[in-house]
């Protein structure tokens, strides 16, 4: 367990979407900075790279879709 690469989300949606994709939540911890929120770990591969960027992507188009929207 030592050499486990990990990744740790901090977004309940984002841990969401990914569980979604068939991605396993591996554990969770307490948020450091703020205990009242939990962090979700999973297996840091490759593929779990790929659609976590996908998602990013996803989310970066739709919000400036909404910025163009908004300046008109």
């Amino acid at each position: 367990m030592e050499n486990e690469k990990v990744y740790r989300i901090f977004r309940a949606k984002t841990a969401g979407e990914l569980h979604d994709k068939g991605f396993k939540i591996i554990r969770t911890e307490t948020n450091k900075s703020l205990p009242w929120l939990k962090v979700f770990i999973f297996d840091d591969t490759p593929e779990f790279r790929k659609a976590l960027t996908e998602l990013s992507h996803k989310k970066e188009s739709q919000n400036q879709k909404i910025t163009k929207e908004n300046e008109q």
